[in-house]
């Protein structure tokens, strides 16, 4: 709407800025890391949208949300194993001693009336050798593998919410912290124009008191004005450090002390917020998401357990041989050869488990009643802070139309001041603050402006009732 408010606000903060900074290196030159000595990694994000990369590439929050959902992923894949076909080997050697007493027995047998005699013994090879391989192949589950399917999907679904949700944390987090460190400078600008308006009073003060126009204690009052201006400069040096700080560990890294390089003059430019929106890839209502996958995972395990009392049924084919030696496993290996061959239906149905399985899915349904009420709770809370935003941005768009009609005011009242300054009606001091509030007030809403920006960011983080990733 006032595209000169831009112009002239950058301006003016680039002819203030060395002073300000000047003052803010020489206030934590004592030990303090100060922006001088904060450099991040020693390089500083140059706008919004670096920080914004930095941040989620350094953060280690969103990489342990990453690596819970590859590990759901694996889950997945594990689940699904269940409906591929099981290939096992068995092998067994072992040393057997029996204790039978059957000793045997002799009988005579006829044949063609000739008497033959046949003993009998008891004899078990003292050294076996078995070995089998299956194959099986699971035909039906009462269920049970479907539902282990499902409730890994719906862990995979949570992790997801809970790395999207963590990830709008952290945008949102950085982007507080850049602004906020944006207006601390606007602020020190500022604050360093007042220090220099102050002194220029002092001066005209100096003058008058020579000239015997005015007493010694107004002179000193001056005086005073210009230690309490810069008293604050360094309070808000101090201040912009601090922010400094906390925007470098928004972006996972770690202040360092490089005092040879000064921090720069952020990117003050509004439309990045609306930028980082068509950059970045924001999911809707994460938390809502996170209760979903957790109420879908618990209607999977109520059906898991309800498999329990469903039979299961398995095809398999076996192969199998053995060797026996009574005297040494070698020798049991040397006649190690073919047993058996078979193929069959193994049927398993669990009759009786003295109640366990119907406990578990009473637990199970309670469990879900209980994310039901939950998803019901998080979708009010959503909509309640939905509306909490809106009126924020609301009051917010009220202080900068207010804030952009004192701008108007004050840029009349300078030119106003300007025309009597050429009049020589007016003093140069004079015409210099009404310059000073005209700028005071085009920063105002210049900050008001990022302020009401930031609100539509939250606002649309949080819509409660949008669809899908924004693009």
């Amino acid at each position: 709407m006032f595209p000169h408010i831009k112009t002239c606000v950058e301006k003016t903060i680039y002819m203030n800025r060395k002073t300000f900074f000047t003052i803010l290196c020489l206030a934590f030159a004592a030990g303090t890391p100060g922006p001088c000595g904060a450099a991040v990694g020693g390089t500083y994000p140059s706008n919004l949208i670096d920080a914004l990369r930095t941040a989620l590439a350094q953060r280690g929050e969103l990489n342990i949300e990453q690596f819970n959902v590859e590990r759901a992923e694996a889950g997945i894949k594990e689940a699904r194993g269940a409906n591929l076909p099981s290939l096992n080997a068995l092998t067994t050697v072992q040393r057997v001693k029996s204790y039978q007493d059957f000793s045997g027995v002799e009988v005579n047998a006829m044949y063609n009336n000739v008497a033959i005699p046949i003993s009998v013994k008891s004899f078990t090879p003292g050294r076996q050798v078995y070995a089998s391989v299956e194959l099986s192949q699971s035909v039906y589950s009462g269920g049970l593998n479907g539902a282990r399917i499902d409730e890994r999907e719906a862990a995979k679904r949570s992790a997801q919410a809970h790395r999207d949700l963590m990830r709008n944390q952290i945008v949102l987090e950085v982007s507080n912290a850049y602004w906020d460190l944006y207006k601390a400078q606007i602020q020190g600008t500022m604050l360093s124009r007042r220090v220099e308006h102050a002194k220029l009073e002092a001066a005209l003060a100096q003058e008058q008191v020579d000239q015997g126009h005015i007493a010694a204690i107004d002179l000193a009052a001056k005086k005073l004005a210009v230690e309490t201006e810069e008293m604050e400069l360094r309070s808000q040096a101090r201040r912009v450090a601090e922010r400094w700080r906390r925007l470098a560990r928004a972006m996972g890294l770690e202040p360092q002390r490089d005092r040879d390089q000064p921090p720069p003059l952020l990117d003050g430019a509004s439309g990045q917020i609306d930028a980082a929106l068509a950059d970045f890839r924001f999911t809707q209502a994460p938390e809502l998401r996170v209760t979903q996958a957790e109420l879908d995972g618990a209607s999977a395990r109520s059906l898991q357990f309800k498999s329990e009392f469903k039979p299961s049924i398995d095809v398999f084919a076996r192969y199998a041989g053995i060797g026996r030696d009574n005297d040494t496993i070698h020798g049991a290996l040397s006649n190690y050869g073919k047993d058996n061959l078979s193929v069959g239906i193994r049927l398993k149905w669990n009759l009786f488990d003295g109640y366990r399985s119907s406990a578990r899915v009473t637990q199970a349904a309670l469990e879900a009643g209980q994310l039901r009420l939950k998803l019901e709770m998080t979708r009010r809370e959503l909509e309640n802070d939905f509306q909490e935003k809106e009126s924020v941005e609301a009051n917010l768009q009220d202080e900068l139309s207010l804030a952009i009609k004192q701008a108007e005011l004050a840029r009349s009242r300078l030119a106003i001041a300007t025309k009597q300054w050429e009049t020589q009606r007016i003093s140069r001091v004079e015409l210099d603050e009404a310059q000073l509030k005209e700028e005071e007030a085009r920063n105002k809403v210049r900050i008001a402006e990022i302020d009401v920006r930031l609100a539509r960011f939250a606002k649309l983080l949080a819509m409660p009732d949008r669809g899908g990733d924004r693009g």
